[in-house]
């Protein structure tokens, strides 16, 4: 008896142990808050972490999970988002939902009261391809309601977990309007600003014109009346900082030149970003630019149809959107001239990204940058 008794109760105990070995390698489920961020690592020993949180039905999560470059500069990761319900079904997965790589799952509504679970892994291993490594940050939060804003309003919004934080804006066609997105406190956030039309297409964007390193897109005018998608994303998707940011869209203070007039900016810093706009017909136009000192910059021209000029192209059957007219890099250049053919009736926002200036000439002082724009008329004899 004794012979038979032993090989058995090492059998049972090693039934036993299988299981509880299995869920020791994989870290076991982890348990996490509605409110919460938590730092992860998949190695290819542990391609897929679990975390489990009571839900409640009828409540919309926002699930972000990002790659921890901070944590990990040397390993890129490639994140992959799961949600199970109560029942253990899957209800949402994303992969490239933030920026190129990293995934959320935004605006759920929980369907029922239960224990859910978030596999949060690696696109290579949710697709069987095997495991990557490296550390990312999964935020887990109560969905905040989108609103919409109108001519002089702000709201008040948290950004947290790496997530977009996305904002309707009612704009009619041709009004000049100032959108800022400021970063409130002590905050380390460095938000880049988007504004989309219905077709998801960019209006406008911007990264640190505003105040440090707030957005700020002034004048933002378009061709249609209608509700546009103001996006503001982490300028580094990675960064752990979390903070409040005000979204203001007020009145333009920008300035309309007025053709044959002189207008100067000075730019104090190496990057800076000017915008000068102007109205112009269907005609030929010319842009004149010159520095006080050998400056390089980007230059780019945007034409933005007139409301009525789209109502015309309408009627005809054909579509008018705003339109990259010119781009180029101007590099040390003391003077540049331009002479464009204008290809609708409308608004034509002039942008200038500095990007330096030669040292040696600045003398403790920034550099002026002057615009002028003036219509062609050719003379008939």
């Amino acid at each position: 008896m004794r012979r038979f008794a032993i090989p058995v109760i090492s059998m049972f105990i090693s039934l036993l142990a299988m299981p509880v070995a299995s869920a020791l390698a994989q870290g076991g489920p982890i348990q996490i808050e509605i409110g919460q961020t938590v730092s992860g690592q998949l190695t290819e020993s542990t391609p897929e972490i679990l975390y489990t949180f009571q839900g409640t039905a009828g409540v919309a999560v926002d699930i972000t999970m990002i790659y921890d470059m901070d944590s990990d500069p040397e390993n890129y990761l490639d994140t992959y988002l799961i949600l199970r319900g109560p029942d253990g079904s899957v209800l949402a997965e994303n992969d490239d939902a933030i920026g190129a790589t990293d995934s959320a799952i935004m605006n759920f509504t929980l369907p029922a009261t239960g224990t859910y679970t978030i596999v949060a892994t690696s696109f290579t291993a949710a697709h069987g391809y095997g495991a990557d490594d490296g550390y990312f940050l999964l935020s887990l939060y109560e969905a905040t309601p989108r609103q919409t804003l109108s001519m002089g309003q702000s709201i008040t919004v948290e950004m947290h977990g790496g997530a977009d934080v996305i904002v309707d804006l009612d704009l009619e066609a041709g009004t000049l309007y100032r959108l800022s997105a400021t970063v409130l406190g002590d905050s380390l956030l460095d938000p880049y600003l988007r504004v989309l039309d219905q077709d998801g297409s960019i209006v406008a964007e911007d990264d640190d014109s505003g105040e440090g390193l707030s957005p700020l897109i002034d004048p933002l005018v378009v061709s249609r009346d209608g509700i546009y998608e103001a996006r503001i994303s982490r300028f580094a998707s990675s960064s752990e900082s979390d903070g409040e940011i005000e979204i203001s869209l007020q009145a333009s203070e920008a300035t309309i030149m007025q053709p044959g007039r002189e207008y100067s900016v000075e730019s104090t810093i190496s990057m800076e970003t000017f915008r000068f706009l102007f109205q112009g017909a269907e005609m030929d136009w010319e842009v004149n630019i010159s520095t006080d000192k050998p400056l390089r910059y980007t230059l780019s021209i945007l034409a933005i149809p007139s409301p009525e000029a789209v109502e015309a192209a309408e009627a005809e059957g054909e579509s008018l959107e705003v339109e990259e007219i010119f781009e180029a890099t101007i590099m040390y250049s003391w003077q540049t001239n331009l002479l464009l053919h204008l290809p609708v009736d409308g608004f034509y926002l002039v942008r200038i990204d500095a990007g330096g200036w030669e040292w040696e000439w600045m003398d403790g002082r920034g550099c002026t940058i002057t615009v002028s724009n003036r219509p062609v008329v050719v003379e008939e004899y």
